[in-house]
């Protein structure tokens, strides 16, 4: 369970209202990537009506790493939505073609922890928000939910990578290939 001295303390209170500018959905760092959980392609499958094990070959990429970043390390194994260039595969003409089952990553916005807790990774994400500074105030309880619910997400997620069947088939190397990552130093 986080708490609120998990989060530096500029990013304790944010001002916040998406402006549909689709920059957070774009980005030339290829480290940054949205990270889908089960019911993310199970969703995304939904979104294009494909199988998950054929959303997860079309649109999707095994990543298997350990990323360096200058104030925490993330090793990792997961599943990633592919980008087109700069691009996520989804984001067309500055909306997210599949909007309504979007992934977890994306339904949160900067409430997730790899942009709170990174100094690096919210600077860069601040730097193209439109949607910062304007809107709602989201507050320490407010924050410190958004990362209690990712917590569980990634919980789960864990769960599932043991234990699902879809998972361990995709894990297995029979869906995507494994992708490699330039760590930005």
């Amino acid at each position: 369970m986080s708490t609120i001295n998990d989060v530096p303390q500029d990013r304790r209170h944010i001002v916040f209202s998406c402006q549909k500018c689709g920059n957070c959905c774009r980005s030339p760092r290829k480290d940054f990537s949205v990270s889908l959980y089960n019911d993310d392609i199970l969703n995304g499958a939904t979104a294009t009506g494909l199988s998950p094990e054929n959303f997860v070959a079309r649109y999707c990429r095994l990543v298997d790493e350990t990323a360096i970043f200058t104030d925490h390390v993330i090793s990792t194994r997961r599943i990633e939505l592919k980008k087109e260039g700069n691009d996520c595969v989804f984001l067309k003409e500055n909306l997210c073609s599949i909007y309504d089952h979007r992934p977890f990553s994306c339904k949160n916005g900067p409430f997730v922890s790899g942009l709170l807790c990174s100094a690096a990774n919210w600077k860069s994400f601040a730097d193209g928000c439109a949607g910062l500074g304007e809107g709602k105030i989201y507050g320490p309880d407010e924050i410190i939910h958004f990362l209690n619910l990712e917590a569980r997400v990634e919980a789960a997620y864990e769960r599932d990578q043991k234990e699902n069947p879809m998972f361990q088939k995709f894990f297995s190397g029979a869906y995507v290939r494994p992708a490699t990552m330039d760590c930005q130093r």
